[in-house]
């Protein structure tokens, strides 16, 4: 590899026609998650996830450049392009008939804004709610200068619309936990509304699960009949899934969408979880 691509480490898992059926329109769905870049592309006409692509670099604004600009599958052009978003500095405001919340306005009394930030929304319309965040500019410039008609989607809107999936069989309170890069999206549904949604920073597996339990003890939720489903950068063979397992009876890790279809080896249980965010956000459109 030349240039800065060199530092990249890349795990790339494809269905032979996508790079050879040049005439078949497809979607794009792109996530940033700390030093990890995560793609995959979906055939609307197949119904079939047909690529997917995992970068892990050194979180460099000129690395993330030069894998945009090199790239083949990013040098191709898409019906459709979406960027999952993930960051604290976001808020939930609901949709009040005849009550208008400036998103600027509201985001600030949450997070510290500066301007180097873009601010974006997004509808949610499972819970008559809208999504206000900020990402950095710089990011925003570089997905845009190689994707004009790009969609900006915080992560919120997957893991919202999942979750409340996940728990639509469940009588019980179901709590869906997607961990990214020090940083772990808590979603709390029952009697299939949402009851809670955050974000929260943490370093350990100890972090990981007091956010988890101090929830369940501030709904007055039993840890023996709460579901605990589990996403993102967590595998069955990690610390963070051991310790969840000593204080919730019922963990799993978040069951694959089957409703799509996946190109070889995208259903394998180590592969799909850090996906998972990406596979599912076809449910908000």
């Amino acid at each position: 590899m030349n240039g800065l691509l060199h530092k990249v480490e890349k795990a790339e898992r494809v269905d032979e026609s996508f790079y050879f059926d040049t005439k078949t329109p497809y979607h794009l769905f792109l996530q940033l998650d700390g030093s990890y870049f995560r793609a995959v592309a979906y055939s609307n006409t197949r119904e079939k996830y047909v690529m997917q692509a995992e970068f892990s670099y050194d979180q460099a604004n000129d690395t993330l450049k030069e894998i945009f600009e090199k790239t083949d599958f990013l040098k191709r052009a898409y019906t459709k392009v979406r960027c999952i978003v993930i960051t604290p500095a976001q808020t939930l405001i609901p949709v009040v008939e005849g009550l208008s919340i400036d998103p600027e306005t509201a985001l600030g009394f949450n997070v510290n804004l500066s301007f180097d930030q873009q601010i974006f929304t997004n509808a949610l319309a499972s819970i008559d709610a809208v999504m206000a965040f900020a990402v950095h500019k710089e990011f925003v410039s570089i997905v845009t200068n190689r994707f004009p008609q790009v969609e900006f989607v915080h992560a919120a809107a997957s893991t919202i619309s999942y979750g409340i999936e996940l728990a639509a069989s469940n009588t019980q309170a179901a709590m869906y936990i997607v961990l990214h890069e020090g940083l772990l999206e808590i979603c709390l549904i029952e009697n299939n509304k949402l009851k809670l949604y955050n974000t929260f920073a943490f370093q350990t597996p100890e972090d990981l699960v007091y956010y988890p339990l101090f929830i369940a003890e501030q709904f007055k939720l039993s840890t023996e009949s709460l579901q605990v489903n589990l996403a993102g950068n967590i595998a069955r063979a990690t610390p963070a899934f051991d310790i969840l397992q000593k204080y919730f009876a019922n963990v799993q890790m978040a069951p694959l969408d089957k409703r799509s279809k996946y190109a070889v080896r995208m259903e394998e249980e180590q592969v799909y979880p850090s996906f998972l965010t990406l596979f599912t956000t076809r449910l908000c459109e």
